[in-house]
């Protein structure tokens, strides 16, 4: 997603290596050798931050003395940001367009001028297209009554995309992959399901989908039938080459998938 954002942003002298496999999820990811040493060869590197890539912000700021590393999220605003607790934030920020956008612009800026300004190119077409089709998705969710915005998925992905939609959001898990959760937290989630009247719910493309069967399962137990929608793409993108296969495609194909669900529930 970082890279995608970045690439319309430089001109055609910059080469932009992604350093994680396809369909990786960052919360959980550890640099192999193959990866220090591209990060030791590059001239800078660029990743999201606020703590996504955990197992790698050691080396990130021991690189940092050589070369410039930048965490994207720095170049949001706290106020913009939504808080964890009193010392981190959320760190799916490629869900907001518009945040995300204009923070990879800040930061594709801020590599140029420490290596060579005149790497920098101003794409304000780029980032009017993002403006765009954001404006498109508030319109498509502007036609939604607010009973039908509820966006319950496995884990706490979604809540800058929620936030900028207005939806209500619900989920298994916190916002890493990695978090724990257990019996308490599935009943939680059938008590919401069966309270709201929620008909959807989402499994993910990177994440646990047998939890969200026995989310199912356990709504059938009370009555409620609850129908689980196609996969959304959470913390990678798609295959090459899909609608979803890049950023900001992947928040388009989730917003379809949802829309699509809620329009046959």
């Amino acid at each position: 997603m970082v890279a995608d954002a970045l690439r319309p942003h430089l001109n055609k002298n910059c080469s932009i290596v992604v350093l994680f496999p396809e369909g990786i999820d960052p919360h959980t990811y550890r640099p192999v050798p193959s990866d220090i040493q591209r990060l030791q060869e590059a001239d800078a590197i660029v990743y999201n931050g606020l703590h996504l890539e955990a197992n790698m912000e050691s080396m990130f700021k021991h690189l940092s003395r050589s070369k410039p590393c930048i965490g994207l999220g720095s170049f949001i605003p706290t106020q913009k940001l939504i808080a964890l607790d009193a010392y981190s934030f959320d760190p799916h920020i490629w869900f907001d367009i518009p945040l995300f956008g204009l923070a990879a612009k800040m930061a594709a800026d801020s590599v140029c001028k420490a290596l060579n300004p005149l790497l920098f190119f101003h794409n304000t077409n780029y980032l009017d297209s993002l403006f765009e089709l954001d404006a498109a998705l508030q319109h498509q969710w502007n036609q939604k009554p607010e009973s039908q915005r509820i966006l319950c998925s496995v884990h706490d992905a979604f809540s800058y995309y929620c936030r900028r939609y207005k939806l209500k959001q619900m989920s298994l898990q916190g916002v890493s992959t990695a978090a724990e959760f257990g019996i308490y937290e599935v009943d939680a989630m059938v008590d919401f399901m069966v309270k709201n009247k929620v008909k959807v719910a989402f499994t993910e493309a990177h994440a646990l989908t047998k939890a969200m069967k026995s989310i199912q399962l356990g709504c059938a137990q009370r009555g409620h039938i609850l129908v689980l929608g196609d996969p959304l793409l959470t913390d990678a993108p798609g295959k090459k080459g899909s609608p979803g296969g890049s950023w900001p495609g992947m928040v388009i194909e989730n917003s379809a998938k949802i829309h699509k669900a809620l329009n046959h529930d």
